[in-house]
Parts: structure tokens; C-alpha cells; sequence
């Protein structure tokens, strides 16, 4: 009898282990609006994404895109959760190893008068799974990597 009790807690507890925390996504605000016409505001955005080193795949200055390729920000188990955690909602899992972090930004920038620019920031975050599923998972943004740009961009845009 006592066997039983202790296989019946070994399998609660296994069977606990494997579940992910609760889904607790926290709101993103991915826009914001700067008191500058649009070229300023375009030229500072296009500086900040080469000086971070962001390859862009696609730019299209009348329609206000900018696509960068994809990033590798880490390609080793030990660092890729530590960056995915940094920037994007992981929720740990059980057993789950996280093997590499790639992230890919879409920019959007529109102008709203002469002197307002709204500028959207979308990146896509992915994760590699390597023990479980061996599949990359997306993970939504916290806004580490949005209020940073968003913050360069405003100093930039004070600057000139």
C-alpha cells in the first residue's frame, strides 16, 4: 500500500512538472507618436536598425516598411533562454531546453501631419525547443525590445 502512495506522488508530480506556467501575456504597446515630420523621423529609424546591426530585407520608404532578416540572437542552449527571457514572454516549462533565440523586426512608420509620425514596431520572436518538441515556439513580445528602439529613436530624434 505504501508503494502505491508513493508511485501515485511520483507521477503527480512528474505529471505537474511537465505543465507550462499559466498564460499571463501582459499588454505590448508596439506604437508610438513623435512630434517630428516624417523624413526626420524615417532617416532616425533607418540609422538606429543599421547601427544594431540588422540586416534589412525589404525598405520601402513611400509605404513606411522596414523588414529586417532574421537575427540569431543566440545559438547555444546556455544563453538562449536567458535571452528569450530577456525580450520576449517565456513561460518555463518543465523540461523544456531552449537551444537558440531568433528574432525578425517589422517596422511601420506613418505620418500624421506635418509634425506627427506614428512608428509600429512588430518583431517576431522564436524560440528552439530541443528536448520535447524539437520545434521552433513563437513567443510574444514583453516590450524590451520596442521601448528600446522607441527610446533611441526619441533621443536620436532630439538630437537633431
Amino acid at each position: 500500500m505504501r508503494h502505491k502512495h508513493f508511485f501515485v506522488a511520483l507521477f503527480l508530480f512528474f505529471i505537474s512538472g511537465c505543465a507550462t506556467t499559466p498564460n499571463t501575456n501582459i499588454y505590448v504597446d508596439k506604437s508610438e507618436t513623435f512630434d517630428r515630420d516624417y523624413d526626420t523621423t524615417w532617416k532616425a529609424l533607418v540609422k538606429i536598425v543599421h547601427e544594431k546591426d540588422f540586416q534589412i530585407s525589404q525598405i520601402e520608404k513611400e509605404s513606411g516598411i522596414i523588414q529586417t532578416n532574421t537575427v540569431f540572437l543566440s545559438r547555444s542552449f546556455l544563453d538562449a533562454e536567458t535571452q528569450l527571457k530577456k525580450i520576449s514572454q517565456l513561460h518555463s516549462s518543465f523540461l523544456m531546453v531552449w537551444e537558440a533565440a531568433r528574432i525578425t523586426i517589422s517596422f511601420y512608420v506613418e505620418s500624421k501631419g506635418d509634425q506627427k509620425t506614428i512608428v509600429t514596431i512588430n518583431p517576431i520572436i522564436e524560440g528552439f525547443e530541443k528536448n520535447i518538441s524539437g520545434s521552433w515556439h513563437h513567443f510574444e513580445s514583453n516590450g524590451y525590445i520596442e521601448n528600446n528602439i522607441f527610446d533611441e529613436l526619441d533621443n536620436k530624434l532630439k538630437d537633431l
